[in-house]
């Protein structure tokens, strides 16, 4: 959640499809502050989004611009709405979400639509399971993650990874010759 709320509009390139995880959004005694490093060195990372996604944070910056343009977002301080403008996540007064709000927001949506049990982290969860229950290979969900090491995502999610049996048999099937039957018979011959 922190890395979502830290996400300025800079981050996103909505042409090239991409977003730039650079920072995360802390909060301390109730009050929030931009850290400008993620939690490790492999939480830098660029990930590519689906065109739906493109979409929908279009219309959602163009909706966020018409907001400000029309004073529908106040500002305590005019020196901080350039600033408060460029977060993607910001409360009418410029102000950032606190990780409450979202919890709460995401329980309510939660509630409405019949879902139990499931908290915001849990839509990385999903993420991540769908992705490998479908054949991404482990190190790009890894790194979409954000993990250290393929073994981290591994160990958390390996139950998600196909099977590979059937992939071993008709990848194997297609390494027999014609001549292997004679080759066989020739070395049991001696």
């Amino acid at each position: 959640v922190g890395e979502i709320l830290a996400l300025q509009w800079k981050d996103i390139d909505l042409v090239a499809g991409r977003i730039q995880v650079s920072k995360t959004l802390i909060t301390l005694h109730d009050k929030s502050s931009i850290q400008d490093c993620p939690k490790s060195e492999s939480s830098f990372r660029t990930i590519s989004i689906p065109h739906e996604l493109i979409d929908l944070l279009g219309d959602y910056k163009k909706r966020c611009q018409e907001k400000f343009s029309s004073g529908k977002i106040i500002f305590l301080d005019d020196s901080d709405s350039s600033l408060a403008v460029s977060f993607l996540f910001r409360n009418f007064k410029g102000e950032f979400f606190p990780y409450s709000s979202v919890r709460l927001m995401f329980t309510k949506v939660c509630k409405r639509l019949h879902i139990e049990h499931f908290t915001f982290h849990s839509l990385r969860h999903t993420f991540a399971s769908y992705l490998l229950a479908n054949g991404v290979p482990i190190t790009v969900v890894s790194h979409v993650l954000g993990h250290r090491s393929s073994n981290i995502t591994l160990s958390i999610y390996s139950h998600f990874v196909p099977q590979s049996d059937s992939l071993i048999v008709s990848t194997s099937s297609h390494m027999y010759d014609k001549n292997f039957d004679e080759i066989v018979r020739d070395v049991s011959s001696f």
